[in-house]
Order: structure tokens, then C-alpha cells, then sequence
């Protein structure tokens, strides 16, 4: 599949934004949390599937590893 870059993804005016790795059952938790809070989330996640559920349901993702710098 193609990477679709951060700059790719749909940006808010959000005053306040994170950077959650992973949206596993702790990286789920942490992302409600924040929006609970008024803080937009961006999930960095490397399951494909997972990245498009994300982007469907409207919160913001980039597909790629954080570990890997590129």
C-alpha cells in the first residue's frame, strides 16, 4: 500500500494536538482520553487496516513505524 505522508492527512485548528504510537488497547485509551479532552490526537500506526479505520472515523493517522525515522 502507499505511505500517506502527515502532510497528507486533513489538519484542524485544534488548540491543542498529541502524537499517540500505536492504537492498541492503550494507544485506544489514551486517544479517548484526549478527545474527551479537547485534544486533537494523531495516531502513528502501522497495521494498515487499523490506519484506515482510523481515517474513516475521523480521527487523524499517519501509516508508518515510529520506530523507523523516515
Amino acid at each position: 500500500p502507499r505511505k500517506i505522508l502527515a502532510e497528507e492527512a486533513p489538519v484542524s485548528e485544534a488548540a491543542h494536538r498529541a502524537i499517540v504510537v500505536g492504537y492498541g488497547p492503550i494507544g485506544r485509551a489514551v486517544t479517548r482520553l484526549l478527545l474527551e479532552r479537547g485534544i486533537e490526537p494523531t495516531v502513528v500506526e502501522l497495521n494498515v487496516a487499523t490506519f484506515h479505520e482510523l481515517r474513516r472515523s475521523g480521527i487523524r493517522a499517519v501509516y508508518g513505524d515510529a520506530n523507523q525515522r523516515e
